[in-house]
């Protein structure tokens, strides 16, 4: 007995879960169906989209950074390799052919005056870009998940790039300089006996500076001379302060006469630099060129950016503006968007802007959206929506009676509404605005 009431329990609800899913799958329509499966297709497309474009952007730094890190390799080597020239030279016979002619040792002062590459900033930029580099190769052995450097870990890494090359630039620089100037400098009949180039520096530096220090206790002793004259003609204390005065003045104008006779010093300096600034602006035209180069190098590279950019961002427009078309058809078959809009929607033989004798021989159509926008009908503010009343209630103010169109039941005069009718009037006009090119196609209205 059991047994008969649990299988026909059992049975009994069996029926009622078939009859159940059946009710479900009626309310589910092929419509519906296909629409789900083409937001699902369109959503795996635009994933696998975004995906591709963010592995591209990855590569594409990843190798921007192994192009860094090999550019600090070259600048180390390149440093080192300047250093050690630069030392040799100070003692060897290349530096005591430049040390024998006056206008070759000014060339070379001028390179060893001008600071060398910073080790230490070198080494801290290395380890910067040899951080990103490593990084950056952990990331892509692990599973791809879409993910891509921070702007600001971009930007460090494009800073250390161009700091690299500018260092390099101005090292090729100076070697080819160098290279010239010994070139230039004259030959010896015997090197050994010569002076070196590490003494011609010293002597040179010691003779400005006892230049300098004379020129200074020259005035100092010219000024004490003066004003002990000066003491010796003031016999009160008015006088006296006076003198002071007098000294300081003095003083002064000696001063003076050293910054003038420094910078005679100085003229005779560049007057010996001339020539050797004549064979250096050969290496500065190319200096700059190289930085020209690298420039344009740098805009090619952001404009193939924003030409990738504007690619994703119009095929993402073109999907995005499918889609929006596709909703904006659905929502011209609302009801209550029909119910609105009736009075454009429905048939008659007014159009906006038309008189008396166009109105005798007009077809019977819808409300034309180009001849809305032309009366100014759509225009946002009070004027526009006085115009899209007046079509629309269909009642005379200056133009003529339609008698055929349906008609809004507001008052023709927009002051003379309530509030709510006036949003009701106000949504309308939005409604024609977004949906009057949809409506055209679909033949709902006028073109």
């Amino acid at each position: 007995m059991k047994t008969t009431l649990s299988s026909a329990f059992c049975l009994g609800f069996a029926l009622f879960s078939l009859r159940s899913s059946a009710a479900v799958a009626q309310d589910i329509t092929p419509g519906d169906e296909k629409a789900k499966a083409r937001t699902s297709e369109h959503t795996r497309r635009k994933a696998e989209e975004d995906s591709a474009g963010t592995k591209r952007q990855f590569d594409r730094i990843l190798s921007q950074a192994e192009g860094a890190a090999d550019l600090f390799k070259r600048l180390d080597t390149k440093a080192t390799a300047w250093s050690d020239t630069t030392k040799a030279l100070l003692t060897n016979e290349e530096g005591r052919r430049i040390a024998a002619d006056g206008t070759s040792l000014m060339g070379v002062l001028r390179i060893y005056q001008a600071a060398p590459v910073p080790a230490d900033e070198l080494s801290a930029r290395t380890k910067v870009v040899d951080s990103i580099l490593s990084d950056l190769h952990r990331e892509a052995e692990r599973p791809d998940v879409g993910f891509l450097p921070s702007d600001r870990t971009q930007d460090e890494l494009l800073d250390n790039f161009y700091w690299a090359r500018s260092q390099l630039a101005r090292l090729s620089e100076n070697e080819t300089t160098l290279q010239t100037l010994v070139a230039k400098a004259p030959k010896l009949s015997d090197a050994a006996k010569a002076r070196t180039l590490e003494d011609a520096i010293r002597d040179y530096n010691a003779d400005y500076f006892s230049f300098i220090n004379n020129s200074i206790i020259k005035g100092k002793s010219e000024a004490k001379e003066q004003s002990e004259q000066i003491v010796v003609e003031k016999a009160r204390l008015a006088e006296l302060e006076r003198a002071r005065d007098e000294a300081d003045r003095l003083y002064k104008d000696t001063l003076s006469k050293i910054e003038t006779m420094r910078l005679d010093f100085d003229l005779e300096l560049k007057r010996k630099r001339a020539e050797d600034e004549k064979r250096l602006a050969e290496a500065e035209v190319r200096y700059n060129d190289l930085m020209a180069e690298l420039e344009r190098t740098k805009k090619l590279a952001e404009a193939n950016r924003r030409v990738e950019d504007a690619k994703a961002e119009a095929k993402s427009s073109r999907l995005g503006l499918e889609a929006d078309k596709t909703l904006d058809k659905q929502r011209c078959e609302d009801p209550e968007v029909k119910r609105l809009l009736a009075p454009f929607l429905a048939h008659g033989k007014y159009q906006p802007g038309m008189n008396k004798e166009e109105m005798l021989t007009a077809d019977s159509k819808a409300i034309s959206l180009s001849r809305l926008r032309s009366y100014g009908a759509l225009e946002p503010g009070p004027t526009g929506i006085q115009k899209l009343l007046e079509v629309a209630t269909n009642k005379p103010l200056q133009r003529p009676i339609d008698t055929i169109r349906t008609r809004w039941g507001f008052k023709p005069r927009l002051r003379d509404n309530s509030p709510e009718s006036v949003d009701e009037i106000k949504k309308a006009q939005q409604l024609l605005n977004e949906l009057g090119p949809t409506m055209v196609e679909l033949g709902m209205l006028q073109p």
